[in-house]
């Protein structure tokens, strides 16, 4: 059983950015993604330009934009808000322009740039990612979780990350897997609804 200090399941921009961000801390990182490639979903955002971030200065606003349950995002937004991410991308090499309603959008290259970026500070870092490789359960024990289970093979780490999205788009990969995930560890799931989704 291979053991990693950090193994995240879903290879999307959260699970990309979670790996880079673990593996410069110097963590032993792996990405378990069940597709053949990386960030299929980031691909479409924006229509392919990928708008990554929003430029509104005030988080109050910019989190005012997500209704009721925005307050739920003020934590993260103020760990790593729009101001943060801009900065982000431009340190990895994404040029960036705004438009309009304070949206940004990589000057050139699009989803496909940004992707190819995260990729590269995969690299750069040594994250190991493991494609074709889906994770067919937890290992759960005391709450904790053990071991992952794949095809073939099982993995364990000190730390867990679970970035899989959620049931928006099915056929990027995007199919709810971290609801079951989190039922597995002992999570209660509320009723889902779609929010979300591509007509």
């Amino acid at each position: 059983m291979e053991k990693f200090d950090t193994l995240i399941i879903g290879g999307g921009p959260a699970g990309l950015i979670a790996a880079i961000r673990a593996a410069s801390l110097g963590q032993n990182v792996a990405i378990a993604e069940k597709n053949h490639s990386v960030g299929e979903k980031l691909l479409l955002s924006g229509r392919g330009r990928c708008n990554f971030t929003n430029a509104e200065p005030d988080i109050n606003v910019f989190v005012s934009k997500y209704g009721d349950n925005g307050k739920f995002l003020y934590s993260s937004f103020s760990k790593f808000g729009p101001l943060r991410t801009r900065e982000y991308f431009s340190s990895i090499g994404v040029k960036f322009v705004e438009e309009r309603g304070k949206r940004i959008f990589p000057v050139e290259g699009g989803s496909k740039k940004v992707l190819d970026m995260l990729i590269l500070q995969c690299k750069k870092y040594g994250v190991k990612i493991m494609r074709d490789t889906p994770v067919k359960a937890l290992k759960v024990k005391n709450g904790h979780i053990e071991y992952i289970i794949t095809g073939n093979n099982e993995y364990s780490a000190d730390k867990y990350i679970i970035a899989t999205g959620g049931k928006s788009y099915p056929k990027t990969g995007s199919t709810g897997d971290g609801y079951i995930y989190a039922q597995q560890a002992g999570h209660t799931i509320t009723e889902l609804y779609p929010a979300l989704v591509p007509v």
